[in-house]
């Protein structure tokens, strides 16, 4: 029987309408493609119920299905096609006789098999392999389809050249990762290993064994990050989301080296990760819920995806949000825009970096919905969420694009959740925003709308966690006041202090925020931290809290 709609020839089962088959069926009921349409699941249990097993479980109809759901990105087609014909080792390939669990674990092994700068390839594979999971689950037969993955994924007939797949793990080839002899035991056998369990073995170990001395770090909500001098990250904390960026969901209580020299800077605040490369790339990775990442997808990654390739020189995260600086002063937001804090004249949200303002921006931060920028002439910008004051305009009205505060010579800022921190020309220390715990350092638990002064002169760089604030001053010494719940204002106490307090005498160069904790950098390269280690963040191989700074590693004496 011919469909109505598109004259596709099928055979209906007895007693189904065959006036219109189950593809056209789906595009006329289900919105394909678009952002709030059903997953891939909700789509495959709705033709099943109109269409019956029968039909559900013909190869070329599940293809054709596929090929549908797809059909707005014509990469997965080619994609899956190029990595059955010449990528995945044939031993992945062959889901036939398999139980449930083996075909997932082979399946998972497929997915992380795929691994590209810009993440287009590995999210294209997830989604199509995860559509294969539901097929099984809707079913409920684990074993009705035992097809290879090759007829699954055997979409079209179109080539496209090698280069488009660049697939590694760090500094390890895939195929090396996941060749035969890799996915053999000890014993030799043909039991495989996990994808979660080969990256551990592999990554977690050869790249780099101890760091140079450290330079700068950086916090999130429960991760902590830091470059050491050879250019190095490293990675410790909480996991989940892959905020590690090692391949991984497993939390680490030690730093762990996930990328081999060439990275400049790092910014975090929840949990989610950028880094920006000595060439000017940026890189993000972790929760991405909200398009956080910037890659143009709303899947979580585990490993570090390239989002711009060259001309950044900052890049700034927000609870949900990102922005960036490119060598021409232009400014670039994505991620939620719930209030506005992209900047651009709307509350849409954006999966893509989208340029805000053309040039002249300086240096930027960013919090849990609000943005800050400062320009060449010293100017101080700000937008967003506004509830608590921190937009620092005498108001509490939201804003959806950069408005001027009444703050001069800016050279430095940095943002808290609901929070701002500001260093002027003089070296005096301006805050401004949401006060509960005293992070304003002003002396009270009142939220201010408007910048006032808590240190007159001597502070060159600032931080801010969740609710706790810190600084450095000329001499070296580091200054904390705020949240202090777990320890992480590091004096010894667990008392929230509305004024700023000395912690350390001397030779920090670097400080972070995170959720609960904080981190400090000193002179000789050493790393330091306090607070809530609930997660393994501090890195010092436990996970208990610590109220004073400690040392958890060491520079290498060479």
């Amino acid at each position: 029987m011919k469909c109505s709609k598109c004259g596709r020839e099928w055979n209906p089962p007895e007693g189904i309408d065959g006036s219109i088959c189950p593809f056209c069926y789906s595009k006329i009921n289900i919105n394909v493609g678009h952002r709030d349409s059903p997953k891939p699941r909700a789509i495959l249990r709705l033709i099943k119920n109109e269409y019956g097993t029968e039909v559900f479980l013909e190869k070329k109809r599940m293809r054709g299905l596929l090929a549908d759901y797809f059909s707005k990105d014509l990469k997965t087609k080619k994609i899956l096609t190029l990595a059955v014909q010449e990528n995945i080792p044939e031993k992945l390939l062959n889901l036939k006789n398999l139980t449930r669990s083996e075909e997932e674990l082979k399946l998972q092994q497929i997915i992380f098999y795929f691994s590209y700068e810009n993440s287009l390839v590995k999210e294209i594979a997830l989604e199509a392999v995860q559509t294969y999971l539901d097929v099984l689950e809707v079913l409920d037969e684990p074993d009705c389809l035992t097809e290879t993955i090759a007829d699954f994924a055997n979409l079209q007939d179109d080539v496209i050249n090698d280069s488009l797949l660049k697939v590694t793990f760090g500094e390890i080839p895939a195929v090396e990762l996941l060749s035969e002899e890799n996915l053999k035991t000890e014993n030799d056998s043909e039991e495989l290993l996990s994808a979660e369990n080969l990256i551990e073995e592999k990554t977690r170990t050869i790249i780099k064994e101890k760091p140079s001395g450290f330079i700068s770090v950086a916090a999130g909500s429960e991760h902590s990050l830091a470059i050491d001098k050879d250019g190095s990250l490293w990675t410790w904390g909480r996991n989940y989301f892959g905020q590690l960026g090692d391949g991984t969901n497993r939390d680490s209580t030690v730093p762990v080296c996930i990328i081999a020299g060439d990275i400049a800077e790092l910014s975090a605040i929840a949990d989610f990760t950028y880094a920006l490369g000595t060439d000017g790339s940026l890189w993000g990775w972790g929760y991405n819920q909200e398009g956080e990442i910037g890659n143009g997808t709303l899947a979580n990654s585990a490993f570090p995806i390239r989002v711009i390739e060259k001309d950044v020189v900052q890049a700034a995260a927000g609870n949900a949000h990102g922005l960036a600086i490119k060598t021409d002063g232009s400014l670039w937001a994505w991620g939620n825009n719930q209030y506005g804090q992209l900047g651009d004249h709307t509350k849409f949200s954006r999966k893509t970096p989208k340029r805000i303002y053309p040039g002249d921006v300086k240096k930027i931060a960013a919090g849990f919905g609000h943005s800050l920028a400062i320009k060449s002439d010293g100017s101080l910008w700000s937008w967003g969420d506004n509830q608590y004051g921190q937009l620092g305009d005498g108001t509490e009205i939201d804003a959806n694009h950069p408005q001027c505060i009444i703050l001069d010579n800016v050279v430095a800022i940095a943002s808290g959740f609901h929070h701002c921190l500001a260093i002027k020309s003089d070296g005096s220390l301006w805050n401004w925003g949401y006060n509960q715990f005293g992070q304003l350092g002003d002396g009270t638990e009142l939220n201010g709308n408007k910048p006032s002064c808590i240190i007159s002169d001597g502070v060159v760089k600032i931080a801010a966690g969740f609710h706790h604030s810190l600084a450095i001053k000329n001499d070296g010494s580091l200054w904390t006041w705020g949240y202090n719940k777990f320890g992480q204002l590091g004096d010894g106490t667990q008392i929230n202090r509305n004024r700023p307090q000395c912690v350390l005498s001397a030779d920090v160069v670097d400080i972070a925020g995170g959720g609960l904790h904080s981190l400090a950098v000193k002179e000789d390269g050493s790393l330091w931290a306090w607070g809530y280690n609930g997660d393994g963040e501090l890195g010092e191989g436990t996970t208990n809290d610590v109220i004073i700074p400690k040392c958890v590693a060491k520079p290498i004496i060479k």
